[in-house]
């Protein structure tokens, strides 16, 4: 499969970690053929590796807004029948 040179990279935003320096970038990318897809790229400035990277298609995409749905309605169940005092991260 070639690589496309002509393409648009358009940053969206990020979000960081609740604790330590990762974020995680998310960025469209338009293909010169009208082609989009949705690159997020979890970034951690200590690390040598460098970060993580997923593309998502329309489809991952949907699955995506999917999973991020359900987790909402969960937090929004639980505040709402007292089972959750407190949302916010842990260290591992």
């Amino acid at each position: 499969m070639p690589i496309e040179q002509n393409k648009i990279e358009l940053r969206i935003g990020h979000v960081g970690s609740a604790w330590g320096n990762s974020q995680m970038i998310v960025t469209l990318e338009v293909s010169e053929s009208g082609t989009v897809a949705l690159r997020l790229h979890m970034h951690d400035p200590t690390s040598r590796r460098g970060g993580e990277l997923l593309m998502l298609g329309e489809e991952q995409y949907r699955d995506l807004l999917t999973v991020l749905h359900a987790t909402h309605q969960t937090i929004e169940r639980m505040r709402a029948s007292g089972q959750l005092r407190e949302f916010k991260a842990r260290l591992p």
